[in-house]
């Protein structure tokens, strides 16, 4: 697994990994199937997942031939080309507030994943030298942002990121859901599951374009979601696919979900929604009409809703929607705080001095955002004698990744003592130029 630039590879970051003897950082190609093997079992192996014994078993992680994969090898260990450290990253679109009345926009950030460090090398600086590397490289690149999905959200803090996103998993019970209004107008067909491959990625864009937090579903995300690729085909023969048309006939939404009975209460027969994407609320209350009415089938339940999911303001009983496992979701970490701040639109026109800190030293400083009435801004940097002059928020980079989406009002952070002014309504100030008119949601882990 050389490093394409350095053949040796090279040492953990001076200023992370210094003095561990052995260790060194290298980029695997992909392309190498005996090099892609060992860095999957790697990654199997810490996330406590089966080993890879086939190459079916590599197929499931097909998708990171297309990523940057790194890994920390040690040469002082018995097995040394396996990797006791790893991490992908790949650049994806991810969504931003658009102006008023504006769809969101699209910027390119690079996602983080995979990060794992083997049992027997905890605490060694692995993780750290792996996520600071790929930030830096990431800001090099001139990326503004930084993304990732977290397994263990207390851990990522730490590097500046952000909880921009929160989710929840809900579940109607059936029984008691009696719905309010009329059904809407249009029809719900059942499809092949491949008639969705073309239209899915049409209806995403559709129904995601207002909604920031959300990224864009990569090509592999479809067919494995879909059970198209070989190491899915035979988990998806249960998948079911509907999609809703409009009274016109045009496609406005779907569902893919699949009939089980519940691990934990076995008499219990769920409807189990793996994605519901609806451009409409018409396809939005159809759909989960339909999956509520489906013979023999006690529960609805689906994960990666929204907090304010509008599902409950449709029933007679809100009660019949139980939400539970509320967490963070996409976690965002700012690189370049100016084209961070100018990529989004906001919703006042006003200014606002911010005084950045960065634990990590990759984006900090002081800089006076100033938007206009047309939803755009300007950001310049301020020296330090100038802010004395004026009001100023003082907060973290990873504080102002969480606000960046609209997920949290900065009024709620001073009050938690995050983020800090001497002027009593800065942050009211702030949080009106941040405003969005839905909260940020992410429904495609990664």
């Amino acid at each position: 697994m050389p490093d394409a630039d350095r053949p040796g590879g090279s040492p953990l970051s001076t200023s992370l990994g210094a003095g561990q003897g052995g260790l060194r950082r290298v980029d695997v190609d992909p392309s190498d199937d005996r090099a892609f093997a060992r860095w999957v079992s790697a990654r199997a192996r810490a996330f406590h997942e089966p080993d890879i014994e086939s190459d079916s078993d590599l197929e499931r992680f097909a998708s990171s031939r297309q990523r940057m994969l790194r890994a920390v090898l040690d040469d002082t260990e018995e097995h040394a080309d396996i990797p006791v450290g790893t991490l992908s990253a790949w650049d994806l679109g991810v969504r931003l507030p658009g102006a008023p009345g504006q769809s969101t926009r699209t910027v390119s950030a690079r996602a983080i994943s995979a990060v794992s460090v083997a049992p027997t090398h905890r605490r060694r600086g692995i993780a750290l030298s792996l996520i600071v590397d790929e930030l830096r490289d990431a800001r090099r690149s001139g990326l503004a942002l930084a993304v990732l999905t977290a397994t263990e959200a207390a851990i990522y803090g730490r590097f500046g990121f952000g909880p921009a996103t929160h989710g929840t998993d809900c579940a109607l019970d059936v029984r008691r859901a009696r719905w309010l209004g009329d059904p809407p107008p249009g029809r719900v067909r059942l499809v092949p599951r491949d008639e969705l491959r073309s239209l899915a990625p049409v209806l995403d864009e559709e129904a995601h374009a207002r909604v920031a937090g959300e990224v864009v579903r990569w090509e592999n995300f479809y067919d494995r979601m879909l059970g198209l690729t070989p190491d899915r085909r035979r988990g998806a023969a249960s998948l079911r696919a509907v999609r809703y048309d409009d009274e016109a006939g045009r496609p406005r939404g779907y569902a893919l979900y699949r009939v089980r009975r519940s691990a934990a209460q076995p008499q219990v027969m769920e409807a189990a929604v793996v994605d519901l994407v609806a451009a409409t609320p018409d396809a939005y209350a159809a759909l989960w009409r339909f999956l509520s009415e489906l013979d023999l089938v006690d529960r609805v339940v689906a994960s990666l809703r929204d907090d304010d999911e509008p599902l409950r303001w449709m029933l007679e009983d809100p009660a019949a929607v139980v939400t539970s496992n509320e967490r963070a979701l996409l976690w965002m970490r700012v690189l370049d705080i100016p084209a961070a701040l100018t990529a989004r639109g906001w919703a006042a026109a006003d200014t606002a001095v911010l005084d950045v800190r960065d634990p990590l030293g990759l984006a900090a400083g002081v800089f006076r955002l100033t938007t206009d009435s047309e939803g755009e801004a300007r950001v310049t940097a301020v020296s330090e004698g100038a802010a004395e002059r004026e009001p100023m928020l003082s907060l973290g980079i990873a504080e102002l990744g969480a606000l960046l989406a609209g997920g949290v009002r900065a009024d709620t952070l001073a009050r938690a003592r995050r983020v800090t002014s001497d002027d009593s309504a800065a942050a009211a100030r702030f949080d009106r130029m941040l405003a969005t008119a839905r909260t940020p949601r992410l429904s495609s882990l990664f």
